[in-house]
């Protein structure tokens, strides 16, 4: 009996992953001092049956480093390296080198070329590969991979491909950038696979779904080659399906996809190949079901709806605007000052309540007791610290701002008070609402916190260095933003102990605003939230 069950076990490995064997591993291959251009062809290396392509992807006005599904209609892109780092321009070579290493080329500002080691590796690679499965692999002399891009995911797995204990998938910005987005798919050490937003703690309050699989420590992901997910332990034995696709044969013209997609859903896909330059994209599963079930898709102060063509949007919550209109998904901030609620016995004459049905939200409440529903509206307004109230069933709930992961919901039979200012802040002195001087605020122009910003870099920078910079550093923006994205301040001479990651931060706020694009620069208000934190802030484009 033990040994049919050891057959079984053997059977479904191989099943689920079939590995290359070193007869055919050099079909195929490519072999050291090959290259690719982003200027000529070749731009990229294909797998043999041309379904998957690895190189230089064109997007906008530059190219990315990654592997796609090459067939027509639209590519698909699958993996990507240094995601974060902003495209490579023309005049860039990728080389798998006579020594072995996968080196890419490009040049910084019209000076001498930039060499970047793509794939971090012990010894050198004798020949590479890209695979029908969408993997590229590097291998040694004994043709053993040394190296595969299926062992680095970004928001994608493949069939064949596993999320071991502790990987991760990280969703992309939007549909058309992919650097790293706001949700990530954690494949946990207890075993749980769990749906977070990412710049929390990954506590369960975070967690949007999960496949209830924890207590089974060394458990991992797996997308087989016939479409089922599962969760498998060290042993090979299946722990629990996710979903199976039904389909009980290996077909070579079906892909299946699993990703994260930006929106936050982890959706599974096929990709049905009618011949070699088409194929058609298939739905099979994703969850949640619900797009507003996705915790963090609307920033905090804001609720998640649904509007009348079916698409997701999120609103601000009453007492409370848009931190940035262009990008409702933000999140909202408080349009009243709460200093003035402390110095006033008579609360009416400051706010009034909003009363809203049907609004969920993080069940964080600093104040809980059975009451009215008159008294659960009058004990918010009343009370400074109130945000919102929560009544239901004769329980009323506070909560303080900020208000997070709150959404309209029909299965709720609740009623949710706001409190709202009779007379929203000023601009003058908005500021000083979220910890700001407003003096300083009132007579400080855009331009003046750029200089500020940028100068700033200068000062720390220079007062202790020689300038032994080439012309085209010193010009400061650029020469700023090289630093950035190499994180090379470290080979600055600093002369004291310095906060690196504050002084990037100011950075890319300065660059943020000296964009030549009007639409990209952040408003004053922006500005200041990015200062005090309360916005993220990511990668600028580069100044030109």
């Amino acid at each position: 009996m033990a040994s049919a069950y050891s057959a079984l076990l053997l059977v479904f490995f191989f099943w689920i992953y079939e590995p290359v064997s070193p007869q055919q591993s050099r079909t195929h291959s490519i072999e050291l001092g090959s290259s690719l251009s982003t200027n000529f062809p070749p731009t990229s290396w294909r797998s043999p049956s041309r379904h998957f392509a690895f190189g230089f992807y064109r997007q906008g006005s530059g190219f990315i480093v990654g592997i796609w599904l090459a067939s027509k209609p639209d590519a698909t892109i699958t993996w990507t390296i240094n995601r974060d780092v902003p495209h490579v321009s023309s005049n860039a070579t990728l080389e798998l080198t006579k020594k072995g290493k996968l080196l890419l080329r490009r040049q910084r500002n019209n000076a001498t070329d930039e060499e970047i080691f793509i794939a971090n590796f012990t010894g050198s690679a004798s020949y590479a590969q890209m695979l029908d499965s969408g993997n590229f692999v590097l291998y040694n002399e004994r043709s053993e991979a040394i190296w595969e891009s299926f062992s680095f995911p970004t928001d994608t797995i493949l069939g064949g491909q596993n999320l071991y204990k502790g990987g991760e998938l990280f969703s992309r910005a939007s549909a058309i950038d992919l650097s790293t987005g706001r949700f990530h798919l954690k494949m946990q050490d207890d075993g749980n696979l769990v749906l977070y937003p990412v710049d929390t703690l990954d506590l369960p309050l975070d967690a949007y779904w999960s496949s209830r699989t924890s207590d089974n420590p060394g458990i991992h992901l797996i997308l087989t080659g016939t479409g089922d997910l599962l969760l498998i332990n060290q042993t090979l034995r299946k722990i629990k399906t996710v979903i199976s696709s039904g389909s009980e044969s290996n077909s070579t013209s079906i892909i299946y996809r699993a990703t994260l997609d930006y929106d936050g859903i982890f959706r599974l896909y096929s990709h049905n190949f009618d011949g070699v330059a088409k194929y058609i994209i298939s739905l099979m599963w994703y969850v949640p079901w619900i797009q507003c079930e996705v915790r963090g898709f609307c920033g905090i102060n804001s609720y998640c709806t649904m509007n009348d063509d079916d698409q997701p949007d999120c609103l601000c919550l009453p007492g409370t605007a848009y931190v940035d209109p262009t990008q409702r998904f933000r999140g909202c901030e408080r349009d009243y000052n709460e200093g003035s609620c402390k110095h006033t016995n008579d609360m009416s004459s400051l706010y009034n309540i909003t009363v809203m049905d049907q609004i969920a939200w993080d069940n964080n409440a600093y104040f809980q007791a059975s009451m009215s529903e008159e008294g659960c509206r009058k004990s918010c307004l009343e009370d400074c610290n109130c945000a919102g109230a929560l009544y239901k069933s004769g329980n009323c709930t506070k909560q303080k701002y900020p208000v997070k992961y709150a959404s309209k919901t029909q299965y709720q039979s609740s009623k949710s008070f706001f409190k709202v200012a009779l007379e929203s802040i000023k601009s003058s002195n908005h500021s000083s609402a979220i910890g700001m001087v407003p003096s300083v605020i009132q007579r400080t122009s855009k331009k003046a916190v750029v200089l500020i910003l940028v100068m700033s870099l200068a000062f720390i920078t220079w007062r202790n260095m020689e300038i032994k910079s080439k012309p085209e550093e010193v010009l400061l923006s650029k020469w700023a933003y090289e630093l950035l994205v190499a994180r090379e301040f470290d080979r600055l001479d600093l002369g004291e102990d310095v906060d690196r990651q504050k002084l990037e931060k100011m950075v890319m706020i300065g660059i943020w605003c000296i964009q030549d694009e009007p639409g990209l620069r952040p408003s004053m208000k922006t500005v200041v939230m990015m200062l005090e934190g309360i916005t993220d802030v990511s990668v600028p484009p580069r100044p030109t």
